[in-house]
């Protein structure tokens, strides 16, 4: 298919990115449910998006070089290529081409010694943290409603182990919200104050 093809549902984690992407072979994949629960899904805990990026294209780029290869061993056995088989033999050297730079720029990241580590929340509390600060640095705020099924989202699990998810629900100021995840925290950072 000469268009890129994106891959969408049930992508809650970065392993259903992945897992999705090797499946399917398509060029992305989409998610909704997923980054509402997990904003940084999208942000593995192995590499940098830039990295991870050109891993991808690297990876695509192989597999239409082993795909060529595969006709061409065709050809070379007698059997005749369709058009558009033709077309893509025809696209090798610019494949290889651009297999080249992908490595060399990877290879360049390699040597400046860029950061290919993330810095990413790894608990859904810090998350609802951070984004209230992003909220809070990019007016207009939104409604609390919508600040507080967000914030429930992302640190549902921490919320319910701490049976603090009904109060937050419930919250009606943004002060509240802060303290319930305050109190969360608090039980989180010290182990067995939570009874």
């Amino acid at each position: 298919v000469d268009v890129p093809v994106l891959a969408n549902g049930n992508i809650k984690s970065w392993e259903d990115v992945q897992a999705n992407l090797q499946l399917t072979g398509a060029d992305g994949v989409m998610s909704a449910e997923g980054m509402l629960d997990d904003p940084c899904l999208y942000a593995s805990t192995g590499s940098s998006g830039s990295s991870r990026d050109r891993k991808i294209s690297l990876r695509k780029v192989e597999k239409k070089i082993r795909q060529l290869q595969n006709l061409l061993e065709k050809k070379k056995n007698g059997a005749k290529l369709t058009p558009e088989e033709e077309e893509k033999v025809k696209k090798r050297k610019d494949l290889k081409r651009e297999r080249k730079e992908l490595l060399n720029r990877y290879n360049e990241t390699e040597k400046k010694g860029l950061p290919e580590e993330l810095e990413v929340p790894k608990d859904g509390l810090t998350k609802a943290r951070q984004y209230l600060s992003i909220v809070k640095d990019y007016p207009p705020s939104p409604p609390l409603s919508t600040l507080i099924f967000h914030c429930r989202r992302m640190a549902k699990t921490e919320l319910t182990a701490f049976q603090l998810l009904e109060d937050f629900k419930a919250a009606t100021s943004l002060d509240e919200v802060h303290r319930l995840l305050s109190k969360a925290e608090g039980f989180r950072d010290a182990p067995g104050s939570f009874q």
